[in-house]
């Protein structure tokens, strides 16, 4: 639900709904009239930005609370434009907005409204001097933990030494001796035996957790004397002259984000600690005790030293998760129901005793190895049967047929008895899918199976190493939240989109989408004119839709192996390390920004803007449109540029779907994906005259490249005989030539080392340049000198001629609109 406007100048924002989003750039300043707003900030590196406004709360930390009189977003202007910290309404807010986007516009309201210069240096006020408590009471119990997990470390190399257990090499034993050396030299001595006491009283904590904050101790003074002083005095300093108001303003602002930068260290600096105490790597605090607690028992040795530093770190993960969750309403993201399976089975394990005393020493056991299927995950296949309510007789059919694919001594074999056993459990596959996601979504059941069923393709725990379907029951308990770069879905996400109408169904293989298909079914005489709302509307169809074409083509697609395609994860189908093989929604963002740092312009496009209010009828625009990401629920080794737009909308995202697990190369996925992005893109948008040489773009010219290649006079025999061969190579596919070429153009020719042809180089520079920082460092060489020179003048002309233009509505409303803004700064500054 979005902020609505209950009359001229008041905003109602309802409950749990984000006023402003960290990151973004505010429109206007809003009085909060009525209501109480909370503020959150993310950690350091995880921005959620403007286009994730619940990724915020989910992976940000409250703050503190503001109460009415206060303006939202004032600081924000004043110190850089952009959203410091995220708020949202806690109850039913009121707002008066004015409109402001920079520092200027604020000046100009306090002139015209003296009576908000107080109030504005109030709100900055209040925010720092909130925000910094809050500085100081986080700051506090990050050291505190840090020095738990440096006593730790440093017990636990004592702990080696002194039974002579083997030392895990990483962060732990080099905390930790670092942490023993500086107990030394303070002559405390390291207990024998494990001791709470030492662990939370030894002064361990490091010294760099925070740089030198002198400086921001001194202006913070300053603010707390300012917010005693007399309110009538300040109301009248700051009603008398705008000028100086706004100077005192943007001083706050720059405290305010000098704060918020530090707040962010701060809870990254938490998190990165508790991390190191329990993580997913197995090079934790946790993980290192509980092997030395099975080293030592294998020795013989009493392993309750190392058992109970092991179930401390246990209980105090819990202890540290409560106190986050109640003082800052962030979720830490440690899946405890896995982490208590796990913990019960290596506590049962360490408990047993050896009965024959020649068999000790003999077999090394690893906690690694203790690991035991929980109760909900046993049957799983029959479990997730019922759960869909299929009719008995075809829940026994698709079980017989699963049995016997269990028994095949070659799952992937050719012959025809298995191809009938994997395509009798195929046919009927997706019609459990769509059943078990339909009871989900309406029963809101977020259970651990049937989530790893929907989101990663799990079905039977007797297809699977028992490590294999407990990384999956890991990967299923975690927060797998991204930051803004792309909305990342996974499979029930997706299709949730869909059934709520948010996104439109997805293109069936031949092209057609859901319109299309109401078209067809019109010329049949299946369905009138009069059927079209009811049709459209309709969230089963459109479900069914989904499931019934993208998902069932794209699984099998992205999979990978059509003939011997099974759409269950097995042992011969399935990573034999599921965590490291996970496509997250973090690595997605990681992988696309590599690429964008690249070839800025990948998700670009020319776009009709318009308006109204401020005189704008119709300009021609540069807009980013990122694609939305699918994750399909299959262990595969490919991935689908399955649209470039949704629909026939030309400011709709493209889709691309990607395997949630593969261990292919996924830079080399992104780049492939990227280039045939970039040429459907271009073809959708030219239209019919995507080839037509007379109107320059991408394809037409590409396309008359390679047409042309033999007449072409700037091209050498040689050139000419490599574009024959690639030629061939692709079966005259323009779309895959042209990829092929642009893999090159990013991995080598980014690099500035040549190996296109100077016809292709001169398109690629024109129509995918890179990005600023390369291009400077490329014009060094003489082989893109020219190029580049001509580029960037073309650029410069453009943006010379924008600026131009903009003058007028610069005039009009003292200042630009942000999306004309950000078109000039396309040409000026990428």
């Amino acid at each position: 639900m979005n902020p609505q406007p209950i009359s001229n100048n008041v905003l109602k924002v309802p409950a749990n709904q984000a006023v402003m989003i960290e990151g973004e750039k505010p429109d206007s300043l809003k009085l909060l009239l009525q209501g109480r707003v909370e503020v959150y900030i993310s950690p350091a590196c995880t921005q959620p930005g403007p286009s994730d406004p619940d990724g915020t709360a989910r992976s940000g930390y409250r703050l503190f609370d503001l109460e009415r009189d206060i303006f939202v977003g004032v600081g924000e202007l004043f110190a850089g434009g952009q959203s410091l910290m995220t708020y949202t309404a806690a109850s039913d807010c009121c707002f008066c907005p004015y409109p402001a986007q920079n520092a200027h516009d604020v000046e100009k309201l306090i002139k015209e409204h003296r009576e908000h210069g107080s109030r504005v240096i109030d709100s900055i006020t209040c925010l720092v001097l909130e925000a910094y408590r809050t500085f100081e009471s986080a700051l506090a119990y990050c050291r505190t933990i840090d020095g738990i997990y440096r006593s730790l470390c440093a017990y636990y190399v004592s702990l080696c030494d002194a039974y002579g257990s083997t030392a895990v090499p990483g962060h732990v034993s080099e905390t930790g001796r670092s942490a023993a050396a500086l107990l030394a030299e303070k002559g405390i001595t390291i207990p024998a035996a494990f001791s709470r006491q030492f662990i939370e009283t030894a002064e361990t904590a490091g010294q760099a957790i925070m740089p030198e904050i002198s400086g921001l101790c001194d202006k913070i003074r300053y603010y707390r004397q300012l917010d005693g002083i007399s309110p009538n005095i300040r109301n009248l300093f700051f009603a008398a002259d705008a000028y100086v108001t706004g100077k005192h303003a943007a001083e706050a602002s720059q405290c305010l984000a000098e704060i918020a930068e530090i707040l962010r260290r701060v809870f990254g600096q938490l998190e990165d600690t508790m991390g190191l105490l329990y993580g997913t790597e197995g090079k934790d605090a946790y993980d290192a005790f509980m092997k030395a607690a099975f080293e030592m028992k294998e020795m013989g040795l009493d392993h309750a030293p190392a058992l109970d530093a092991a179930s401390y770190i246990y209980e105090k993960l819990k202890e540290i998760s409560s106190h986050i969750a109640s003082v800052y309403k962030h979720d830490t993201g440690i899946d405890f129901d896995y982490f208590d399976h796990i913990h019960s089975d290596r506590m049962a394990a360490l408990s047993s005793h050896v009965t024959d005393e020649s068999d000790q020493g003999s077999i090394s056991v690893s906690p690694d190895d203790i690991l035991s299927l929980p109760e909900e995950l046993q049957n799983s296949a029959a479990k997730i049967l019922e759960y869909a309510e299929i009719p008995e007789d075809k829940a026994t059919y698709f079980l017989m047929n699963l049995t016997a694919f269990r028994n095949l001594k070659d799952k992937t074999s050719a012959d025809e008895s298995a191809r009938a056993v994997r395509k009798a459990v195929s046919d009927m596959f997706f019609d459990i899918y769509a059943a078990v996601f339909r009871k989900a979504l309406r029963t809101k059941d977020d259970s651990r199976l049937i989530r790893m069923f929907l989101s990663y393709g799990y079905m039977d725990e007797k297809l699977l190493d028992i490590s294999q379907t407990m990384a999956i029951y890991r990967l299923a308990g975690m927060n797998h939240a991204s930051d803004s770069t792309v909305d990342v879905y996974f499979m029930p996400g997706w299709l949730t989109e869909i059934y709520n109408m948010t996104r439109d169904p997805s293109v069936d293989s031949f092209g057609n989408d859901y319109a299309d298909t109401f078209r067809e079914l019109k010329k049949m005489g299946r369905l009138t004119e009069n059927d079209k709302a009811a049709y459209m509307n309709n969230r089963e169809d459109r479900l069914d839709f989904e499931i019934s074409n993208m998902v069932k083509t794209n699984h099998k697609l992205v999979q990978g192996r059509i003939s011997q395609y099974f759409p269950i994860l097995h042992r011969d189908a399935a990573p034999y390390d599921p965590c490291r093989s996970f496509v997250s929604p973090s690595l997605v963002c990681e992988k696309l920004n590599r690429i964008l740092e690249i070839d800025f312009s990948l998700f670009h496009r020319e776009l009709n803007y318009l308006n109204a209010e401020k005189g704008i009828e119709k300009e021609l625009v540069m807009r980013k449109v990122m694609p939305d990401i699918i994750l399909m629920p299959v262990y595969g080794t490919r991935s689908m540029m399955w649209q470039e737009i949704s629909g026939r909308v030309r400011s709709s995202p493209g889709r691309f779907i990607l395997p949630v697990f593969t261990d292919e190369n996924l830079d080399e996925m992104f780049v492939r994906l990227a280039g045939n992005f970039r040429w459907e893109l271009c073809r959708t948008m030219m239209g019919t005259a995507w080839n037509d040489i007379t109107q320059s773009s991408l394809t037409s010219e590409y396309a008359d490249y390679i047409q042309f290649y033999r007449k072409n006079r700037d091209l050498t025999e040689e050139a000419k005989d490599k574009v024959k061969a690639l030629i061939a190579k692709h079966h005259n596919r323009l779309r895959e030539i042209f990829t092929s070429e642009y893999e090159i153009w990013i991995n080598n020719e980014s690099n500035g080392n040549p190996r296109l042809n100077r016809v292709a180089r001169s398109i690629f520079i024109k129509h995918c340049p890179f990005s600023r920082p390369i291009r400077e460092r490329l014009e060094k060489q003489p082989i893109y000198k020219d190029l580049l020179h001509q580029f960037n003048i073309q650029r410069a002309r453009k943006a010379k001629e924008l600026e131009n233009r903009y003058k007028a509505y610069i005039r009009a409303h003292g200042s630009l609109d942000p999306v004309l803004q950000e078109n000039l700064d396309f040409y000026r500054l990428l």
